[in-house]
C-alpha cells in the first residue's frame, strides 16, 4: 500500500470515528429521552450506525496495530541483501512521511518473487542486514529465523529502544 493511500485511509477512518461518536451521542440522547417519557422504544437506527462505525474502527485499529501487511510500502533503500544460498533476499525500506522515523524489511523468495514483511522498527532508517546462515538473518538488533516465520514488530514489544540500531546504507 502506498503512503498516500495509507494516509487517505487514515483520514477516512478519522471521519468514521467522528461520525460514530456523533451517532453514539444521538443514541444516548434518544435513549435518555425515551426513558424520561417512559417509552420502551429503542432508537434502532442510531444503535445500528454506532455498531457499524465501531466495527469499522475495530477492524482498522487491529490492522493498524497488529498487521504487518497493512503497512505502507515505503522507499526502497540502496540494495537488497541476498542469502548465502541465493534463495532469499532482504529488502529494507524507509519512510519520509507518515512513519518518518521507522524502517521496514521484507524477505523475498527469489524463485517465486513473493515477499512478506518480517521487520518493522521505530527509530530506524536503514537497518544493517547480515545473514548468519541460510535461514537466519540479523536486521538491526534483531535475529530472525526465516524458516520459522519469525517477525519483529516494535509495536508489540514491552521494552522500547530509543537509540538507533546498527545502520546500513540508504
Amino acid at each position: 500500500m502506498s503512503e498516500k493511500m495509507y494516509e487517505a485511509l487514515l483520514y477516512v477512518m478519522l471521519a468514521v470515528t467522528v461520525a460514530t461518536a456523533i451517532c453514539l451521542l444521538f443514541f444516548i440522547l434518544a435513549l435518555a429521552g425515551n426513558l424520561m417519557k417512559k417509552s420502551r422504544r429503542l432508537p434502532k437506527m442510531s444503535l445500528l450506525l454506532t455498531a457499524i462505525g465501531a466495527l469499522l474502527i475495530g477492524i482498522y485499529g487491529y490492522n493498524h496495530f497488529y498487521n504487518l501487511d497493512f503497512l505502507p510500502k515505503g522507499e526502497l533503500n540502496l540494495r537488497a541483501i541476498v542469502s548465502p544460498d541465493g534463495h532469499y533476499e532482504i529488502r529494507t525500506y524507509h519512510y519520509n512521511r507518515l512513519f518518518y522515523r521507522t524502517a521496514r524489511a521484507e524477505v523475498v523468495d527469489t524463485r517465486s518473487e513473493k515477499g512478506r514483511t518480517i521487520y518493522f522498527n521505530d527509530y530506524d532508517r536503514s537497518p544493517a542486514v547480515s545473514w548468519l546462515d541460510h535461514h537466519i538473518v540479523k536486521i538491526g538488533r534483531e535475529t530472525l529465523d526465516i524458516s520459522k516465520n519469525e517477525v519483529y514488530d516494535f509495536r508489540n514489544q514491552t521494552q522500547k529502544h530509543k537509540a538507533l540500531p546498527p545502520q546500513g546504507r540508504i
